[in-house]
């Protein structure tokens, strides 16, 4: 696996490559796409399963000349399951991804710590109580990265922040807030104004 250093932080991280991550990712190449055709075919055999049930309760309950509502509701419902499980399986690799690479990273560059699930742990009261996005009641964080540089702690999460409501007939309603990243930076004084936050060059 190649791999082509381009800035001061990757310097030596070719031969981590080479070395370790280079044979694991191929092996964890090779689970992909065995996961993908269990995944397919996983999913192949849930719809039909809906349909033949559909089919087979139509049988019962139906008639000619009746509209065959069954059907359609187990379509969907097929429809969605299917959707469902093959989320599920393809969601297993994702997750062995960022499990098998962002260690080495976070090694290599020393000072680093990363959670794939970080249950909450980043604060974003205060983000809220500064405006800097609105009221929501439901909150979803991944990819927790925790470190420090030049002496001051930082903490970068990927974050969806949602409102969900619900109208006079019980019917709920999901606005999404917030999507995307979230920096918290701890200064060693305060700072009333603006930071730029760029890219280091």
């Amino acid at each position: 696996m190649k791999f082509v250093e381009q800035g001061a932080l990757e310097k030596g991280f070719r031969s981590v490559v080479q070395t370790r991550l280079g044979p694991k990712l191929e092996e964890l190449e090779a689970k992909r796409k065995a996961l993908l055709r269990k995944a397919r075919l996983g999913t192949l055999a849930v719809f039909i399963a809906f349909e033949a049930a559909a089919g087979l309760l139509y049988l019962l309950v139906g008639g000619e000349g009746k509209t065959p509502w069954v059907i359609f509701v187990f379509a969907v419902v097929g429809v969605i399951a299917a959707f469902v499980y093959y989320n599920l399986q393809t969601d297993k690799w994702s997750g062995s991804l960022s499990d098998l690479i962002m260690p080495e990273i976070c090694d290599h560059v020393g000072g680093l710590t990363f959670e794939r699930d970080p249950e909450g742990r980043f604060q974003i009261a205060t983000m809220r109580d500064l405006g800097m996005f609105g009221a929501h009641n439901r909150s979803t964080q991944r990819n927790l990265l925790s470190g420090t540089h030049h002496g001051m702690p930082f903490e970068i999460v990927q974050a969806m922040l949602e409102k969900t409501t619900t109208d006079a007939n019980d019917n709920e309603q999901t606005t999404t807030v917030f999507e995307g990243l979230l920096f918290r930076i701890v200064l060693p004084r305060s700072v009333p104004t603006r930071i730029l936050i760029a890219k280091d060059y």
